[in-house]
């Protein structure tokens, strides 16, 4: 078994991961994931943080 874990940085990884998601579903048949796959998906909001310390 593989373990798998997908992250999503901010808007556009948001856009990523749903488009992701929604290929593994249709591709296999409704199921969000194979069952012999570990696999998560972690979003992180980053709008509004400043990310450079002066």
């Amino acid at each position: 078994m593989e373990n798998h874990l997908l992250i999503g940085l901010g808007g556009t990884g948001g856009r990523v991961l749903a488009a992701f998601r929604k290929l593994m579903y249709e591709r296999f048949n409704g199921e969000v994931k194979p069952k012999d796959l570990w696999l998560d998906y972690l979003y992180v909001p980053v709008g509004g943080i400043n990310l450079v310390h002066t």
